[in-house]
């Protein structure tokens, strides 16, 4: 099946029409609040005024090697709110915000492992001239709408899956994905300048953290969302499960 962008496009949109009321409950639990904590309370390393590769990279290790339990508990509670909401953009289920939820949960083990035989698979990819790794984005795309839709517990037969859906199409998936974080990284950049801009106005010179913390994580959350649901959308189209848009907007 050849991958129609607009199509795909239409489609993100309707679902994120259909089930707005949820992803504003689950994501802003589970994305946007752990990231506004984590951003605000442990923060990044601090490497100001450091030239040395040696002496950066000390920082960060020490960091990390101080926070790891944060970081973490933050990987684990976004991944429980990523996996929900893709479990409500899933063909399969007709429930509700708790059901999503609690059937994530029972997912949760297996949505990280694949992930993670994902990550090291692209990783390998990246490794031999980069050009298998961007290959392998396109390919592995819907590995987590498998997880999700179809409850498979197994990464090996989620990959599987995941190639077997996406034949002819590794290539234009990428292309599409990354017009979309090219385009959302600009949004985000500018965005995030103006509101900073506007802040700093209003509060004199002396800036607002928290507020400014508050805006650039409300908009990094918005564009993570519009990944989830175009990735869901990847899916749907894909194994021609797309959701009625003309439904949807009537």
């Amino acid at each position: 099946m050849k991958l129609n962008y607009m199509d795909c496009w239409n489609g993100a949109i309707a679902i994120l029409s259909e089930h707005k009321e949820a992803i504003l409950a689950i994501a802003g639990v589970f994305l946007f609040l752990p990231s506004v904590l984590l951003t605000q309370f442990v923060g990044q390393p601090d490497v100001e005024g450091l030239t040395d590769s040696a002496a950066i990279q000390a920082a960060n290790v020490a960091f990390f090697s101080e926070n790891w339990f944060s970081y973490v508990l933050m990987l684990v509670v976004t991944a429980i709110g990523s996996l929900s909401i893709y479990t409500l953009f899933s063909p399969s289920f007709k429930g509700t915000v708790s059901d999503a939820l609690v059937r994530s949960l029972g997912l949760l083990f297996f949505f990280i492992v694949t992930n993670l035989v994902v990550a090291i698979l692209m990783a390998v990819g990246f490794f031999l001239f980069i050009i298998p790794g961007l290959y392998l984005i396109g390919r592995l795309a819907v590995v987590p709408m498998i997880v999700a839709d179809q409850q498979q517990r197994n990464p090996v037969n989620a990959i599987k899956e995941s190639w077997k859906n996406t034949k002819n199409n590794g290539w234009a998936i990428f292309l599409f994905l990354l017009i979309i974080l090219l385009v959302g990284m600009i949004t985000l950049i500018v965005f995030s300048l103006v509101a900073g801009l506007i802040i700093t106005l209003v509060s004199g010179g002396e800036g607002l953290p928290l507020l400014e913390n508050i805006v650039t994580n409300l908009i990094g959350t918005g564009f993570q969302i519009l990944i989830l649901a175009v990735v869901a959308s990847l899916y749907r189209q894909l194994t021609r499960k797309d959701v009625n848009v003309s439904e949807v907007f009537s």
